[in-house]
């Protein structure tokens, strides 16, 4: 995409987007059955994202997986949401 135009700034949001997103959106169901192998795929897969200028600072594996338990324990929280009544 850079070679289509795109500056960094873009192709940061993009990332975020369709990428990382991805990640996050199934990290706390499955990290739990993550081997050492894949885990070290994800590292891998994560310092090339900031080689290559797709994220301002090195993401870790353990970081996203507490943010993704903190979003998604922060609209549980939420009286609306549907698994509130689990908390009770």
């Amino acid at each position: 995409m850079r070679k289509q135009g795109l500056n960094d700034n873009c192709l940061k949001i993009l990332f975020r987007a369709i990428i990382l997103s991805k990640v996050l959106y199934a990290l706390s169901a499955w990290c739990g059955y993550i081997s050492e192998d894949n885990a070290g795929r994800e590292k891998k897969l994560l310092r090339k994202d900031k080689r290559c200028s797709f994220v301002d600072t090195l993401l870790t594996f353990p970081e996203l997986l507490e943010q993704s338990d903190e979003q998604l324990f922060s609209r549980v929280v939420c009286f609306s949401h549907c698994l509130y009544y689990l908390l009770e």
